[in-house]
């Protein structure tokens, strides 16, 4: 998930001290997608905490191809107040056994050693930063 983003974004001190809206972002890229999938929210919509998380994650796995594929890997940042946590690996289990396709039976989830490895959504998340 990508850091809060205010919006409006004014360079004005004034709408310092204004409500500004929080963007929410999460990220999902692909192993050989070229082509990230977006959600996005708003923080008079949801939070940002573990349950959002989940649906957004289950959200998207429900859209995955899973052909020829046994095991399903998924890369997630160690946040864990957000990825790292109970509820997203119950949430992770749910889909295995009730949702998931006949043919995937094993879900690895893993999470780089923080400062010694990169994840493509951090450019991805890069990029939406500086158009901003």
């Amino acid at each position: 998930m990508q850091q809060v983003q205010p919006l409006p974004r004014t360079p004005i001190s004034d709408s310092f001290y204004s409500h500004q809206v929080s963007l929410y972002v999460f990220c999902c890229v692909g192993m050989d997608s070229k082509f990230p999938t977006f959600y996005t929210w708003t923080d008079d919509l949801a939070g940002r905490g573990s349950v959002e998380i989940g649906s957004a994650l289950l959200a998207h796995l429900d859209t995955l191809d899973y052909e020829g594929n046994k095991v399903l890997r998924l890369f997630c940042d160690g946040c864990g107040g957000q990825n790292k946590n109970s509820h997203v690996i119950r949430a992770l289990y749910h889909w295995l056994r009730v949702k998931s396709p006949k043919g995937v039976e094993e879900i690895q989830v893993t999470y780089p050693v923080r400062g010694h490895s990169f994840l493509p959504t951090g450019r991805v998340f890069g990029r939406i930063e500086k158009t901003l």
